[in-house]
């Protein structure tokens, strides 16, 4: 079973990562067009890459260009974990992220690594869905909502973390919570954040149908430049949260918070 798990997980890699670097090769580093700057492409989520040079004609000829390891154990019984990551390409660089909290900058033509970021995620948090599905990008930046409930900013050029975003770079999404968490894998993040005007808007998943005050699933969108490590953020809209009780259904209507002013 292990090996079969280790032959899928490196095939998925290697066939993946084969297909981005024959477009890398295809398009010099200022064609827009040919890169992949976000989780879905585009702001629109289009999912569509205008790029021609691979088709359904020659794509069984598609060779093994490199393969990256990320490093990371493989999930086991007790510690489930899964590799969903989509990489974005920007300014010829490939952006990955893991799991267990690592950022990795990639060149697309040789798999050799630029920088190497690791939030450390701890690996036996117990999450129920403890994967992590890519990274943002904005003005330089590259932004990483961990599985463990954090938004961390660093350089796109060299993974030091943004000084002046939160507290050395990082926020803590559990604080502001209306609902705190009875236990850590009850709170998690595994998507990137959208970047809407200059705002990080983020999700999050929560252990639901197991008490009345769980964990609140909130909706919260952060200033992309800095944000202060004393507060919540810009919170500019939060989920509806549907309440079970003995008496029936309650609904408790969120109304979006005010935005700071002068941002």
């Amino acid at each position: 079973m292990d090996e079969a798990r280790k032959w899928i997980t490196a095939a998925f890699a290697v066939v993946f990562l084969a297909g981005t670097t024959c477009l890398a090769r295809a398009v010099p580093a200022q064609a827009i067009d040919g890169e992949w700057r976000a989780y879905g492409h585009d702001v629109y989520g289009s999912r569509y890459s205008p790029l021609a040079q691979i088709n359904r004609d020659n794509v069984p000829g598609l060779t093994v260009a490199w393969t990256y390891h990320t490093g990371e154990p493989l999930p086991t019984r007790d510690m489930k974990r899964s590799l969903e990551v989509t990489p974005i390409m920007v300014n010829n660089t490939l952006y990955l992220s893991t799991p267990l909290g690592k950022i990795v900058a990639l060149d697309p033509v040789t798999g050799s690594v630029k920088w190497r970021y690791d939030a450390n995620v701890p690996p036996r948090s117990g999450f129920g869905d403890f994967t992590n599905r890519g990274v943002s990008f904005w003005n330089d930046r590259i932004y990483l909502a961990t599985t463990d409930g954090r938004l961390i900013s660093v350089d796109a050029r060299t993974g030091a973390p943004i000084a002046e975003f939160g507290d050395h770079g990082t926020v803590d999404l559990r604080h502001g919570l209306r609902n705190a968490p009875f236990e850590f894998a009850e709170y998690e993040v595994t998507s990137p954040p959208a970047v809407v005007n200059g705002l990080l808007v983020v999700g999050s998943a929560v252990a639901d149908n197991n008490r009345t005050d769980a964990a609140s699933g909130e909706v919260r969108a952060y200033d992309a430049r800095t944000v202060s490590s004393n507060g919540p953020g810009i919170q500019c809209r939060r989920t509806q949260q549907i309440r079970r009780t003995p008496a029936g259904t309650e609904a408790k209507r969120i109304v979006p918070a005010p935005r700071t002013p002068g941002r």
